[in-house]
């Protein structure tokens, strides 16, 4: 697989110097890579100051990885011409397969690297990334590198989470968009992920799964954590999955069952897949009760409140603890799990706080309001020294707010400590590290 993800060299037919072109984004994100690339496009003697070949053929290196962005019509002849000359692996770039009726078409692809032993991406894929290394796609912004790697049936869901995922700073180790998935898919990409150093979880979102089987033996036997969002669980939304990428959905509870089986934690929503996607990737998983430490009364009910739904539980906190408790906390304070500290809480008080609350769990919440008396900086820097301390406990922080609270959210990030800004989130994100 290490072709896909880091090739030596790389080469893309269809390069073109056409403005807001598909081939021409291709060209500049891999004149940005660390790969060495080829064009080919037989129209042209120069794409972007580089020099372009007639063919395939032509090229007298070993190429690593080959990327096809030609009309539909000619991904046939194309795929001949690589067969010919061989190479370690394909991306199809190229829509008009399947998901447009052409089954036929997608068949006679698939044999012709088949018969060259060649492995192929897509139809219909975006591309592959592993950023700061190899930009493979046609996606218009690149990612920051992370933790998380992100497979996708979809292309068009990875340029949206690039995006949010610049807006909200976090970053991914791979992203790759396998389209049509006629030849390889989800499956196969994850022993290889399972042991990159720099994968700490998958992120999958999947329309169909060809072989159920395989992917639940895979699952099982990887380490890294997964979270999956499954798209086409109702009827409608099966239809547009047949017509978005050639899929046949299935059953959802089917799937369910089978990413349940697994130990595929498996979520609703595409913000819900990064909130998982995150809190497994920074945090070991706990067992038992949740200790929470809040200044504000009102997000400790709504946390409360999921917590319920979500089947957590708070732990209880032993006499001495709350003897501890009362010799620094405000007399207005009440005692209790969860623990509200109140509005005017300073640093040192929400330390204390958390220490004692830690030695009582093996997961800690930590939900802080922007109050007047609040230094948001000091206690997101307080929170990364208390994760380093205690390395085997979970902890899941909400600092809820906006602007402000936006350079605390920066510091935890950088630390490696998973923080959302709503309760339901962090109720999320516990519940995914619950053994």
């Amino acid at each position: 697989m290490k072709h896909f993800f880091k090739p030596k060299t790389c080469a893309l037919i269809g390069a073109t110097n056409k403005k807001a072109s598909v081939g021409r984004a291709l060209s500049l994100n891999l004149l940005n890579s660390q790969t060495r690339s080829y064009f080919i496009n037989p129209n042209h003697n120069n794409i972007l100051g580089k020099k372009c070949f007639n063919s395939f053929t032509e090229i007298k290196e070993e190429i690593d990885l080959v990327i096809v962005a030609v009309p539909a019509k000619v991904v046939l002849k194309v795929a001949k011409d690589i067969s010919k000359k061989g190479t370690k692996g394909v991306i199809i770039i190229s829509a008009g397969f399947a998901e447009v009726g052409e089954i036929e078409k997608q068949e006679r692809l698939k044999n012709i690297f088949k018969k060259s032993n060649i492995n192929f991406i897509g139809p219909n894929s975006l591309g592959v990334i592993t950023p700061s290394i190899f930009n493979g796609s046609f996606a218009p912004f690149e990612p920051l590198k992370g933790e998380v790697a992100f497979i996708s049936q979809s292309g068009a869901l990875i340029d949206s989470v690039i995006d949010q995922s610049l807006l909200k700073g976090y970053g991914f180790s791979h992203l790759v968009s396998y389209g049509n998935g006629v030849d390889l898919g989800t499956p196969d990409f994850l022993e290889y992920l399972d042991n990159d150093k720099n994968t700490k979880s998958i992120a999958i979102y999947l329309e169909s799964l060809k072989n159920g089987r395989r992917f639940i033996k895979k699952a099982k036997k990887i380490k890294t954590p997964i979270v999956v969002l499954k798209g086409g669980k109702t009827k409608e939304g099966s239809k547009a999955a047949s017509s978005h990428t050639g899929s046949l959905a299935g059953k959802p509870e089917i799937y369910s069952a089978g990413f349940k089986k697994a130990g595929v934690f498996e979520v609703d929503r595409v913000d819900d897949l990064f909130v998982v996607a995150e809190a497994l990737a920074f945090s070991p998983k706990f067992r038992g009760g949740v200790g929470l430490v809040t200044n504000g009364g009102a997000v400790a009910v709504l946390l409360s409140d999921w917590f319920s739904k979500m089947g957590l539980s708070f732990s209880k906190i032993s006499p001495e603890s709350k003897r501890k408790l009362n010799g620094f906390l405000n007399k207005a304070a009440n005692i209790k799990n969860p623990l509200d500290i109140l509005g005017d809480a300073l640093t040192k008080t929400y330390e204390k706080s958390c220490r004692i609350m830690l030695n009582e769990s093996d997961a800690l919440a930590i939900l802080q309001t922007p109050q007047m008396m609040t230094n948001i900086k000091e206690n997101a820097k307080m929170i990364v020294s208390l994760k380093k301390e205690f390395p085997k406990k979970t902890i899941v922080v909400g600092f809820i707010g906006g602007q402000e609270t936006k350079k605390g959210v920066e510091i935890l990030k950088k630390g490696k400590v998973p923080c959302f800004l709503s309760p339901y989130k962090v109720a999320l994100a516990l519940k995914a590290l619950k053994e």
